[in-house]
């Protein structure tokens, strides 16, 4: 019963009453692992990342190689900053025959974050095998190729993060850079747009969008986005020094000044 009604105070939001009907669970039955679990998870949602690490632990010592838990108690360290703790963790995880995707993910996350790029693209891709159609995987691997360079494998990767999920914002907006980068301005304006759509205020999606109208000539329509770009972020200093370009290039000397001013 104290279980059932922690979990419809978590449903409600309501942290404080579903912690305190967890634990009264759990007096009732310390090796309840569900009800252990829950208050984890519970903990985690409430920003309480230290008791959900230790709740977790205390999963572990009923289920010590419990693949679904190590990730979870993974995915708390990575929130707390403890990254060789969290690759500690997860990497056990993975070990575990019915490990999850996310901990392949998560692991390659921590890879990622420790500039391990092979090893983290290594971890996306069997994140990918168990589930073709896992958008984050897909554009975190996209990241990573891109950051060694390799444009078309990247720009594949987010492509498929996109058929996973159309309103991926960021995966708009790094496909448009790599589009971008390989020439293809009028797809590189399509994908920034989109990412806009999404995402109103994203800032870099604005400048960037500005930046290929400005390749393309547009003059106007580049002035149009440095300008939201600073509305949205005023300190932003390439922007200001792409209006005044403009600008300049358009012999509008005061608002150059005043650009750079700003």
């Amino acid at each position: 019963m104290h279980h059932q009604l922690g979990s419809a105070y978590l449903k409600l939001g309501n942290y404080t009453k579903a912690v305190e009907s967890y634990q009264s669970a759990l007096k009732l039955n310390p090796q309840a692992d569900a009800s252990i679990l829950a208050l984890a998870r519970t903990y985690g949602e409430m920003g309480n990342s230290d008791a959900a690490i230790s709740t977790y632990k205390r999963a572990l010592v009923l289920k010590p190689n419990d693949p679904a838990t190590l990730n979870n108690l993974g995915l708390m360290y990575m929130k707390t900053g403890s990254w060789d703790k969290a690759t500690e963790i997860l990497e056990q995880a993975v070990r575990e025959v019915s490990s999850p995707k996310e901990a392949f993910y998560h692991l390659g996350v921590c890879y990622q974050r420790r500039r391990q790029l092979d090893r983290a693209a290594e971890q996306f891709r069997k994140a990918i095998e168990i589930d073709k159609r896992f958008a984050g995987a897909h554009y975190s691997l996209g990241i990573v190729y891109a950051s060694q360079g390799r444009e078309n494998a990247a720009a594949e990767e987010f492509r498929m993060a996109l058929e996973a999920r159309p309103d991926f914002a960021e995966a708009h907006f790094n496909l448009g850079d790599m589009y971008a980068r390989q020439g293809d301005l009028d797809a590189a304006v399509k994908e920034f747009q989109k990412a806009i759509q999404i995402r109103p205020d994203f800032v870099e999606a604005h400048f960037n969008l500005g930046t290929v109208y400005a390749k393309q000539g547009r003059l106007d329509d580049a002035i149009e986005q440095y300008k939201k770009t600073t509305s949205i972020q005023p300190n932003y200093p390439k922007a200001h020094r792409g209006m005044a370009m403009i600008y300049q290039e358009k012999g509008m000397d005061r608002e150059a000044k005043a650009a750079l001013d700003t």
